[in-house]
């Protein structure tokens, strides 16, 4: 919104009226400034001012609109506008709405400004991004971009994305603004376009950037397309074809240069923003406020509206509210018998063997022979189904040496029979079988892995997901050059439904309230061993012992490197193992407080 803002600065000054920027205080109503106020509902809305000021400072103002309608920032800002003796709005979706509601508002069209272009139209620039994709994470744009998964996984894509439920602000992780945006978009070739909810609302900011830095719109069908038009300047394709044709472009280079050349001479040619601003001047001049406006008061009420947090994301901190009693009582049943079954799993080892535990290792002849770059570690309890699968898709992975470590957990399902046989038939493949004669649990499963790696890296993959081929290349590529503890990249949900995990940058504020990195990532062995690898806290952390090495890490003052690509496949399933962790997660949640009282956590509401 700044930016928009510092836009509009520039835009004035090249009309010759003078114009500043202010990010701070409130408007005050004046017969020699007009005071025209971009995105109300934060301006107003979270600046923390008095129920005075909220009502003074939009009557003294034009407010310059640039939420899409249906979502919350769009209602919130209502109760702002009413004030207002004129609105303007970026998008025309925006003007009819407003309208609708019986504001007095005006189109605002964006357009070209040098402030933003940091192409200037010289095709000898390398683009070394083939997609990329910038917005918020919502549950749809989730499922869309899953989908793309399998075909994009080759190309080098990047996907910036950040919370949906929040308003995002400058400098928090993920968030790319300003001049680092321009020259990302400058660096793609493709920008793609998926629209938020099911409202096929077009981003023309983002289109707008994109193309004054010469990143060809891949979008899918919109209402209004204001300033482009679709073919000429903007490529459309409905959702389920939007990666087949990202392909296609990617691999067009006549086609990119054709639409790219055509939209900025388009944008920077016909559609000045100076040239829209000039327009709308006289109506903006006749509105300017000088006192508050005789209008109906406002019926959405003066507060910011909470949008719910996305699905799939369990929040540990700050602790959620208590389950109820039934609910954890059948968590502790489930774990009691967990705990049951070892105990008769160690005693029928040591009456078979001699000893409480006992592992069997069969490995290929090709494990023996390789010096691994990576060593993917694969815990496997109950998932034979699936096993070879993983192991496959590591197989398949390309720029680098890997080997891989399957730990059979006590298995019931003859998976140690199934990893056998593949070891038999696939010699080629680098991978050793440690088979468990007694169940230890997931954290035990990896931290033996771990400690069987000969690779200073590890992957640990869960036996029901999978990587795609560039996965361990492109973390290894990322961690190499850092004294970052880790590396992980985005990961396609498929199966039960479609969505992305791990998609966030890293932060250690966003680290403390949920868990939302998930556990296949690259971690330095050296890193797993400085934390005391994974906690064998079983009762406690069943199903989140990757949460806490993550803020074992963290509060180890160490870090991880985000990849924003699509890099593993995450099967979801009713069988997972996270349905019953998820049961009941307020003593989760209260554990880690206890365990890692260093970090930052955010204090429970009411304290």
């Amino acid at each position: 919104m700044r930016e928009i803002a510092q836009w509009l600065v520039d835009a004035l000054g090249d009309l010759d009226r003078r114009a500043e920027l202010r990010t701070a205080g409130v408007p005050e109503a004046s017969a020699d400034v007009v005071n025209l106020v971009v995105a109300p509902h934060e301006y107003f809305e979270l600046g923390g001012f008095d129920e005075q000021q909220r009502r003074t400072g939009p009557a003294a103002s034009i407010p310059v609109c640039t939420e899409q309608p249906g979502t919350p920032w769009f209602d919130v800002q209502l109760a702002a506008l009413a004030y207002s003796p004129l609105v303007l709005d970026i998008n025309r979706l925006g003007v009819e709405e407003l309208q609708r509601r019986g504001l007095p508002a005006l189109h605002l069209p964006l357009g070209y400004h040098a402030g933003f272009d940091r192409w200037g139209g010289d095709e000898e620039r390398g683009r070394p991004i083939d997609v990329l994709f910038l917005g918020s994470l919502t549950e749809r744009r989730e499922a869309v971009l899953a989908s793309m998964a399998a075909q994009l996984q080759s190309m080098r894509c990047r996907f910036v994305c950040f919370e949906a439920n929040r308003p995002a602000r400058h400098g928090d992780a993920g968030f790319v603004t300003g001049a680092a945006k321009h020259e990302l978009l400058a660096s793609a070739k493709v920008l793609v376009n998926v629209h938020r909810n099911d409202v096929p609302y077009f981003e023309s900011v983002r289109a707008l950037e994109a193309v004054a830095n010469g990143a060809v719109v891949l979008s899918e069908p919109s209402l209004d397309l204001t300033p482009f038009r679709a073919v000429d300047h903007v490529v459309t394709a409905p959702a389920d074809l939007l990666a087949s044709m990202c392909r296609a472009l990617v691999n067009d280079d006549g086609w990119l240069r054709q639409v790219r050349q055509a939209a900025y001479a388009h944008l920077r040619d016909d559609h000045p923003l100076a040239a829209a601003l000039a327009g709308l001047l006289p109506a903006i001049e006749a509105a300017a406020p000088t006192g508050p406006v005789a209008r109906p008061a406002p019926t959405v009420p003066l507060r910011l509206l909470r949008p719910p947090v996305r699905p799939g994301v369990a929040v540990a901190a700050p602790p959620p509210a208590a389950a109820p009693a039934n609910e954890g009582l059948f968590k502790k049943v489930l774990l009691g018998q967990m705990r049951l079954r070892r105990r008769l799993d160690e005693l029928e080892c040591l009456v078979r063997n001699g000893a409480t535990r006992f592992d069997e290792v069969t490995g290929t002849a090709a494990f023996d022979a390789v010096t691994p770059d990576v060593t993917v570690v694969i815990p496997c309890y109950n998932y034979g189904r699936f096993v070879t699968e993983a192991i496959d898709s590591v197989a398949a992975s390309t720029g680098v040496v890997p080997e891989i470590i399957v730990v059979d957990d006590h298995s019931e399902d003859g998976t140690t029979e199934i990893v056998r046989r593949y070891l038999a038939t696939h010699d080629w493949v680098p991978a050793q079988l440690i088979t468990r004669h007694a169940n230890g649990g997931l954290a035990a499963a990896r931290n033996l892995g771990f400690e069987r790696a000969r690779a200073p890296f590890v992957f640990p993959l869960d036996a029901d997901n999978a990587v795609y081929p560039h996965c361990l290349s492109r973390l290894l590529e990322a961690l190499l050059p850092t004294d970052a503890g880790g590396a992980y990249g985005m990961l396609e949900v498929f199966n039960d439904r479609r969505g992305l995990l791990s998609a966030l940058d890293w932060s250690v504020e966003r680290l403390v309230g949920g868990p939302y990195i998930d556990a296949a990532a690259l971690i330095r062995r050296s890193a797993w061993a400085a934390v005391g690898g994974y906690s064998s806290a079983a009762d406690e952390l069943y199903g989140w012992e990757d949460y806490d090495l993550w803020l074992n890490l963290a509060d180890h003052g160490m870090r991880a490197v985000f990849v924003p690509e699509l890099l593993v496949r995450y099967r979801s399933h009713g069988s997972s193992m996270i349905h019953t962790t998820n049961i009941e997660t307020a003593s989760i949640g209260a554990f880690l407080r206890r365990r890692h009282t260093n970090l930052p956590w955010p204090v429970p509401a009411g304290l």
